[in-house]
């Protein structure tokens, strides 16, 4: 996919980042990381997407919350690679509910993803700088050691 145009395919990737199965999902984010640019004209429709995969990780069923939490790790790392100024705007409250999940793998990714998203939108560092400042006393280290990470931006 890479080095080839795949701009005909972008609302083909969009409706399979919407499966219902994992492993189509998974297939979807990453031909999305792979192959959208900020110029593709189907990114805002991904935006509903994420939101969806970030919300969703709230279930009570410990065996139902295990497998959403890769669903979601695949959808924070494919916004990663895609997060442009009016995704990051959008789903900067979203990241937020996501620094504070019981899921230490979770928390690590999101704060990783602010990175990008402080890239895109500048504006969001001064808007969440109390809530990394809060991450420091973190009891997880991989929470801990993430945020140096975006201290060298």
């Amino acid at each position: 996919m890479i080095g080839y145009d795949m701009s005909w395919a972008s609302f083909r990737v969009i409706e399979v980042m919407s499966a219902s199965w994992f492993g189509h999902k998974r297939v979807g984010y990453l031909a999305a990381a792979l192959s959208f640019t900020p110029q593709t004209d189907v990114i805002l429709l991904a935006t509903h997407l994420f939101r969806k995969a970030f919300t969703q990780n709230v279930s009570t069923d410990s065996a139902t919350t295990e497998g959403l939490k890769y669903e979601t790790g695949a959808a924070l790392s494919c916004l990663a690679n895609i997060c442009t100024p009016d995704l990051a705007q959008d789903l900067l409250s979203d990241l937020y509910g996501m620094m504070n999940s019981t899921q230490p793998y979770l928390r690590k990714k999101a704060t990783l993803v602010l990175l990008k998203v402080f890239q895109q939108w500048p504006k969001a560092l001064r808007l969440s700088f109390d809530r990394l400042k809060e991450k420091l006393s973190d009891e997880n280290q991989g929470q801990c050691i993430a945020l140096p990470l975006i201290r060298t931006m």
